[in-house]
């Protein structure tokens, strides 16, 4: 792709003499932009376990080629919107469930560079929307793309991205895990018993254990620090109630029950909050990074 020969397909064809000597002369800035596409999206909090599709990434390397942009625009702050165009856009493209980086690739990007070639000083967030949309590939959310996300499966690669976006206080430069709110050792099938749960409400605490609305970034040190702790118990070592309710306000966790006889209503309740959230996020062309 950011050797601008005609077609992006890797095809046999496009492996001739003149593509490559194009592909060799350009490679040096070619390298640059790859690097720097890396660093960047790293700076996002992202990594080889939370991309879901490493094609994604192209459009923004060729982007950065484009502009010839070097180290400083990772910290530049003129750059700064720019770069929150980048995360915006890629992040809605990560969790499309439909899969945007499926099949049709070549033509995709393809139509991408054509619209990033003709864009001026800024990511062209805008041109690039509207051409995938008229490739069928749109990045707005319908109400059971929602409803889908705000159940999201622990272990699913958009986890975290989603999680970046409706967490947007987070230092994403440092180390971040995707933990439980109500610890998964807790829902094991001996402690789910001595809660006085019978089979049915003990499969039902186990299967929403999983879930988005049980789901939380936490640094690592301080997810080391949690360990198996219930979230009333962890908040509890926090210094001073205003500590305490900060981070429940910032984290949508509302009233936090001490024992898992209250975490369905709980479930339910922070379901609610980071629905409301996600929805105000993702329904319709842009993503915000307010909230």
């Amino acid at each position: 792709m950011l050797s601008d020969v005609g077609s992006v397909g890797f095809k046999v064809e496009n492996f001739n003499r003149q593509n490559m000597a194009s592909l060799e002369g350009r490679w040096p800035a070619i390298k640059e932009a790859l690097i720097l596409t890396v660093e960047l999206v790293s700076g996002f909090g992202f990594n080889g376990s939370t991309i879901r599709a490493d094609s994604a990434l192209l459009p923004i390397a060729y982007y950065l080629f484009t502009r010839q942009a070097d180290g400083r625009y990772l910290t530049d702050r003129a750059s700064e919107p720019d770069r929150e165009q980048i995360r915006q856009w890629l992040i809605a493209s990560l969790l499309k469930p439909s899969g945007i980086w499926g099949s049709g690739l070549d033509t995709l990007l393809t139509a991408l560079r054509q619209s990033i070639r003709e864009s001026h000083d800024s990511f062209p967030t805008t041109s690039i929307r509207t051409t995938m949309r008229s490739r069928g590939k749109s990045l707005a959310f319908d109400d059971d793309e929602i409803d889908d996300l705000t159940e999201m499966r622990f272990g699913d690669k958009r986890t975290f991205s989603l999680l970046s976006i409706v967490f947007t206080h987070l230092d994403l430069k440092q180390h971040f895990h995707v933990d439980h709110v109500f610890p998964k050792s807790h829902f094991s099938p001996a402690k789910l018993r001595d809660a006085g749960l019978d089979e049915t409400d003990a499969q039902q605490h186990k299967d929403y254990s999983d879930r988005l609305p049980n789901l939380q970034l936490l640094e690592g040190h301080k997810n080391q620090q949690k360990s198996a702790k219930l979230p009333g118990e962890w908040l509890r070592t926090f210094t001073t109630d205003e500590a305490r309710r900060h981070y429940a306000a910032t984290h949508l966790l509302g009233e936090v029950p001490d024992g898992l006889d209250g975490f369905i209503g709980f479930y339910e309740a922070r379901r609610e909050r980071l629905k409301e959230r996600i929805s105000a996020l993702l329904k319709g062309e842009n993503v915000s990074a307010s909230g």
